[in-house]
């Protein structure tokens, strides 16, 4: 498996060029795969992570084996009060420019919280890894940047247009993306399957760990999709 930190986040720090679109970010897995050589693979991404892989998928469908979209936001679904509280101080112009100078461990604490229903993954450990990563230099600055670009939702037509095989993993009780845009993306992908984790919230890979990676696991080989090439060509 492949991973890599996105612009503004983690470890890469903020974007040389300043720019936090859609398009930013999918051209920056472009070069990834392509300094990989990975010819063709699985994409699986997690909420915006998500939406990158989508847009990933619409650009250039032909480079992939699979696509694993996992709470992923980008559809045409508001969501209905309730969210992310560090999401929502980030998005306001005043707040957000403050905490991109100073971001409390406890604001961490209660977005991740808010984000799940497993509470049991709202560990010490994990608080102090996000909190880290934001804090790392001009990752702030960024997060504020990117919450201040217009976000374009797909449409039904882009979407349909992408025949690869699609697994659609969800939360259903995901207070970030609303259930019902696993529902969105499952009806107009051509080639996709829905699983759903009752009891579940925006980050199934954690909060059911064992049971989103069997789920995975018989998907692939749904597929005929091996896991010794799923594991060597896959961007998170």
């Amino acid at each position: 498996m492949i991973r890599y930190d996105q612009r503004g986040h983690g470890l890469t720090g903020p974007a040389s060029d300043g720019g936090y679109t859609r398009n930013a970010f999918v051209d920056d897995l472009h070069m990834v795969s392509d300094a990989l050589g990975l010819d063709r693979f699985v994409l699986v991404g997690n909420s915006m992570g998500g939406s990158i892989a989508m847009g990933y998928a619409i650009a250039h469908p032909e480079r992939l084996a699979g696509l694993v979209l996992v709470d992923a936001s980008g559809a045409p679904i508001e969501r209905e009060g309730g969210g992310n509280l560090a999401f929502t101080l980030a998005a306001m112009p005043g707040v957000g420019t403050a905490l991109s100078q100073v971001i409390p461990r406890s604001l961490i604490e209660r977005s991740l919280s808010q984000s799940v229903s497993n509470q049991a993954v709202v560990t010490s450990e994990a608080v102090d890894r996000y909190w880290e990563m934001a804090r790392y230099p001009g990752n702030r600055a960024a997060t504020r940047e990117r919450f201040g670009t217009e976000r374009v939702p797909f449409t039904a037509e882009a979407v349909g247009a992408v025949d690869v095989p699609a697994l659609v993993m969800w939360g259903e009780e995901d207070a970030l993306v609303p259930y019902a845009a696993a529902t969105w993306f499952t009806e107009h992908l051509p080639n996709a399957t829905l699983v759903s984790y009752p009891g579940i919230g925006h980050i199934p890979m954690e909060e059911a760990s064992v049971e989103s990676v069997q789920d995975l696991r018989d998907w692939l080989s749904s597929q005929g999709i091996t896991e010794q090439v799923a594991e060597r060509g896959t961007c998170t």
